[in-house]
């Protein structure tokens, strides 16, 4: 299982509203992808932030399909391993502990290895 997540982080007062990435989320539908998938959407993009942030779990075995985003996606992968593959570009092994940025509107796929 792979775990991806993108943070952004600010104090914590009452002016804020405050998000748990600790959730799994709900179960994503199978459009994008083979296998199970469960998605949390932490903060939607506004016009103050131009991207969402979204914890997506990724059972074991799972691959996506080639699609896009409308926003850049920060990735940042909290537990297991797989890979990240923009079109047109080697596919890149992402581990524990990786972060990287991919680009609104690119091809992307990917995939989760049996852990």
């Amino acid at each position: 299982m792979i775990t991806l997540i993108s943070l952004n982080t600010h104090a914590q007062n009452n002016e804020y509203k405050s998000y748990s990435y600790f959730e799994e989320g709900f179960k994503a539908p199978n459009i994008n992808y083979i296998g199970e998938a469960w998605l949390n959407p932490l903060i939607r993009s506004d016009e103050s932030l131009p991207y969402n942030i979204t914890k997506a779990t990724f059972k074991a075995n799972s691959t996506l399909n080639w699609h896009k985003h409308t926003d850049q996606q920060v990735l940042i992968v909290v537990s297991g391993k797989g890979y990240c593959q923009e079109k047109g570009k080697q596919p890149i092994l992402i581990n524990e502990g990786d972060g990287f940025i991919t680009g609104a509107t690119l091809d992307i796929n990917g995939g989760v290895y049996n852990m």
